[in-house]
This record gives C-alpha cells, sequence and structure tokens, in this order.
C-alpha cells in the first residue's frame, strides 16, 4: 500500500517539475521575444539615422566636389580668379568629418548574444551591414575625401586666408 502511494507521490512530483519547467520555457521564450523585439526597434531606429548621416556625408562631398572643380578649373587656368569664388576656395579646404554611424542597437545585441534573434538570414544580414557594410562605407568615405589632397597643396601655395568674424569662417585670396 504505501509503496503504491511514493510512487503516486514520485509521479504527482515528476509532473509538478515538468509542469514548471514548461511554465518557465514558456516564460523565457516570450522575454526573449520581447528583448528580440526591443532590439530589433533599436537596430531600425539606428539604420534611420545613420541613412540621415550618409545622406548628409554624401551632400557634404557633392559641395566639395563641386569646390574642388572650380579649384581644378583655376589652376588649369580654364576660369579667371574673381573674388565671388573666394568662399568657394575656402570652402574647398574643409575636411569633412569622420563618419560616425550609430550602432547601439548592434552593441546591445552582442551583449545579449546574437542567438536571440531567432531568424537566421535577419541575424545574418545585421551583422554583415555592421561588421563589413558599415566598414566599408567609411572607408570609401575616407578615400573620397583623400583624393582632395592635390588641392589642399594647390591653395597653400597660392592663396591666402583671411579670417571672417561674421560667420566664424573666412576667406582665401590669392598671394
Amino acid at each position: 500500500k504505501y509503496f503504491l502511494y511514493a510512487i503516486g507521490e514520485i509521479v504527482l512530483v515528476v509532473i509538478g517539475i515538468l509542469i514548471a519547467v514548461s511554465i518557465n520555457n514558456a516564460n523565457t521564450y516570450r522575454k526573449d521575444r520581447i528583448k528580440e523585439k526591443e532590439l530589433l526597434n533599436e537596430i531600425v531606429v539606428n539604420l534611420e539615422l545613420n541613412k540621415q548621416l550618409i545622406v548628409q556625408r554624401i551632400g557634404v562631398l557633392d559641395l566639395l566636389n563641386e569646390m574642388s572643380n572650380l579649384i581644378l578649373k583655376l589652376q588649369d587656368k580654364q576660369i579667371v580668379y574673381a573674388d565671388s569664388l573666394d568662399w568657394h576656395i575656402y570652402g574647398a579646404t574643409a575636411l569633412a568629418a569622420d563618419l560616425s554611424l550609430t550602432n547601439q542597437g548592434f552593441e546591445y545585441l552582442k551583449n545579449e548574444g546574437f542567438d536571440i534573434i531567432l531568424d537566421e538570414n535577419i541575424r545574418s544580414q545585421i551583422i554583415n551591414l555592421f561588421n563589413v557594410t558599415y566598414n566599408q562605407a567609411n572607408i570609401r568615405f575616407v578615400k573620397a575625401e583623400n583624393r582632395h589632397i592635390h588641392q589642399y597643396q594647390y591653395i597653400d601655395e597660392n592663396f591666402e586666408s583671411e579670417k571672417n568674424l561674421e560667420n566664424n569662417g573666412g576667406f582665401l585670396h590669392p598671394y
């Protein structure tokens, strides 16, 4: 009698433990999915901000290219110097700041562990974007800026700076 009672108690304890483990697993899964959603939302916000930063940088580089083309035309004597070029010449000496893309969501993902994102395709694309694509983009922007080095030498050799207190900038005039 007691033996059957003891077996019954053991079976009930085992069933209770299995139910508790199952509930715990379900809660852990639910919390992980909430965390995954938060991570992905943070990454989307980072991507939107990075898109804006890249578009701004492209705009700066386009403006720098326009100003550089004026310098090259002036250097090749395709155009004649005029006072109206002073601001463009000065602007051509400006270097854009380093491209600093936002990656808080990715860092949070690294800290939590990449496996929190269930979809392998999304996980690998995120890792590739932040570890490879963004680094390549930054290298391309640096190379684009470095292409203007020759114009800096030309400007240094042929123009003098005049500070302008009104716009916190200045102008460059030929010597």
